[in-house]
């Protein structure tokens, strides 16, 4: 139905391309609603992952390059604007109040501001399910701290205390999952379709 972006790994703006990259490569394209979000936490300064995920965020892969010299992965056209990530929100929990679930893969940085500036939409939200933070397994970026919390303590901290029905899915659950070489090779050895190996 929808997908909104927020600083995280990269800047906003870094994901919201990376975003559309990624649709540009699915078969058939999806309709979806796109809302950008955050370009920075609540309080603090923006820490990226940059060096783990190279500028790009995809692993560089703005370097990849066929044979003859050319880009393999094609910058997709943006539009001009987009609509922020509580509009998209809020225009989806209008539609199906109380029968959505949100998803979240980075910093809680959009549900907290939504939180804290428009929050009556957002509790008509069925669920919330996020991933984050550690438990009996350290953390990846100090001993203690899971990356989308460390990235916006602060807006995980509001959304944990906001009474919202949400699920954590920790850094524990994560690393009991390994996507090796091998995997990689076994779901593309049939297909370059990226969204026929990736769907498998």
């Amino acid at each position: 139905m929808a997908i909104t972006t927020v600083c995280g790994n990269v800047p906003v703006e870094q994901a919201t391309r990376n975003l559309f990259r990624v649709l540009s490569l699915v078969r058939p394209p999806p309709s979806l609603l796109i809302g950008q979000g955050a370009s920075r936490p609540l309080l603090r300064p923006l820490e990226t992952a940059i060096h783990f995920h190279g500028a790009d965020g995809l692993g560089e892969l703005d370097g990849v390059r066929n044979a003859d010299g050319s880009p393999r992965y094609q910058q997709p056209a943006l539009p001009r604007t987009l609509p922020t990530a509580q509009g998209v929100w809020n225009e989806c929990l209008h539609r199906y109040p109380h029968e959505l679930t949100l998803i979240t893969l980075g910093p809680l940085t959009n549900l907290a501001t939504a939180l804290a500036r428009e929050p009556s939409p957002i509790r008509k939200l069925r669920a919330v399910i996020s991933m984050g933070g550690a438990l009996a397994v350290p953390g990846n970026v100090t001993p203690a701290a899971e990356f989308n919390i460390f990235a916006d303590p602060h807006a995980a901290q509001r959304v944990a205390q906001s009474g919202l029905p949400l699920t954590l899915v920790p850094l524990d659950v994560g690393t009991q999952v390994a996507l090796t070489r091998d995997a990689i090779r076994r779901l593309t050895a049939e297909t370059t379709d990226p969204s026929v190996s990736t769907s498998r």
